[in-house]
């Protein structure tokens, strides 16, 4: 289950449809970037700041929460919230791409599906083909609406490297919790890395783990 505005849910076939493949371009992201030690995986500051292995942990963490009914929701936290926030940041890296050839609608496609016909909705969703990349992204942000309460990943450098009393006094005024930056996961051992791995290979589809992923 995963901690929506809306309430503790799994996402809908449509959702998980473009969530399951934008993890797979985010794991991808991981490993180029692990094997190149050049960091900057995927664009996201809080989620490219952890370690290779704490990347892994949190895409599969995050994305059985996404898929499985049967857990509990797991905390809102800037790790958790970053991973999900990378997984769409290659989502629109590839939305990018397919616009730039349109003989392909794949990306587009996936989205269409991921929004669907909301209630309320004003006028027609758009043709797969349309090239409009506002529209595009504007639907992305339909969907990443639903999943976030806010952004507040993204000011994890304006609380951290700071005094903390500053940081606490802050944290209050803008309503997050005192461990939100600070609940980061532990960098997997040897085997709690291969089961990371392992899961991540079956939200995907994938029917083994990338060898450079193999710990």
């Amino acid at each position: 289950m995963w901690r929506s505005p809306d309430g503790d849910r799994v996402l809908t076939a449509g959702e998980w449809a473009l969530v399951r493949a934008g993890l797979g371009l985010a794991w991808d992201a991981v490993e180029i970037a692990a094997e190149a030690e050049t960091g900057g995986a995927t664009g996201v500051a809080v989620f490219d700041a952890l370690q290779p292995g704490q990347q892994v942990a949190l895409l599969a963490q995050v994305g059985t929460a996404l898929s499985d009914p049967s857990l509990p929701a797991p905390p809102l936290t800037a790790a958790t919230e970053g991973a999900l926030a990378a997984v769409f940041a290659q989502l629109r890296a590839w939305l990018e791409m397919e616009l730039l050839d349109n003989e392909k609608t794949e990306c587009r496609r996936l989205i269409l599906g991921a929004v669907e016909k909301a209630a309320g909705q004003d006028g027609p969703l758009p043709a797969a083909t349309n090239t409009d990349r506002g529209e595009w992204q504007m639907l992305i942000e339909e969907i990443e609406a639903r999943l976030f309460w806010d952004r507040d990943w993204e000011m994890a450098d304006a609380f951290l490297d700071r005094p903390p009393e500053e940081t606490r006094a802050d944290m209050v005024l803008h309503g997050i919790d005192p461990v939100y930056f600070l609940d980061v996961p532990d960098d997997p051992d040897h085997a709690g890395l291969e089961a990371a791995c392992e899961v991540l290979a079956r939200l995907t589809g994938r029917a083994d783990p990338p060898d450079s992923q193999r710990p």
